[in-house]
């Protein structure tokens, strides 16, 4: 009988299995709901949220922006304050979906954003909530403008 040990083919299945979960997340972030699994992000123990979905943001145009700003954010930022900046972004949709024209990026200026900001004043929330909408509306703004995700011309920074 021969006692020589068979040799073992490693075979290159991690590199496998990062393509692939690199191209599911790719296509993960494509959609309006995403799983959490899928993208990478871990909410805390107590959430039993397994997605975060973006459905209830429009104009088409706003909703992309939502998606590459979470993804974009997701990197550093936890869960909770993911969601929370969703939310802040679908109560601009609100606003946006309130205005008698259709507004493009190119379109929002300041005046637009006083606007938004009388809007969130009326709301019934806690200032503390009203003052996290503004400033995650300014932040979306920010990065948007810097990262190139869109047009917003009008607004200069000294305004936001």
């Amino acid at each position: 009988m021969n006692n020589k040990a068979w040799p073992v083919i490693a075979l290159k299945t991690d590199s496998l299995t990062n393509a692939s979960m690199l191209n599911n997340r790719e296509l993960e972030y494509q959609k309006d709901v995403w799983q959490l699994k899928v993208v990478g992000i871990k909410p805390p123990p107590y959430v039993s949220a397994t997605y975060l979905t973006f459905i209830y943001i429009n104009p088409e145009w706003l909703r992309c922006l939502a998606k590459k700003f979470i993804r974009f954010q997701s990197a550093t930022r936890a869960y909770y304050t993911l969601q929370q900046y969703i939310q802040s972004i679908t109560r601009f949709s609100g606003f946006l979906q309130s205005y008698p024209k259709k507004l493009r990026p190119e379109d929002i200026n300041r005046n637009i954003i006083l606007d938004f900001i009388d809007y969130v004043h009326h709301l019934s929330q806690v200032n503390d909530v009203k003052n996290k909408m503004i400033s995650h509306l300014k932040l979306v703004i920010a990065v948007a403008g810097n990262e190139g995700w869109a047009n917003f011309t009008q607004i200069g920074r000294a305004h936001v």
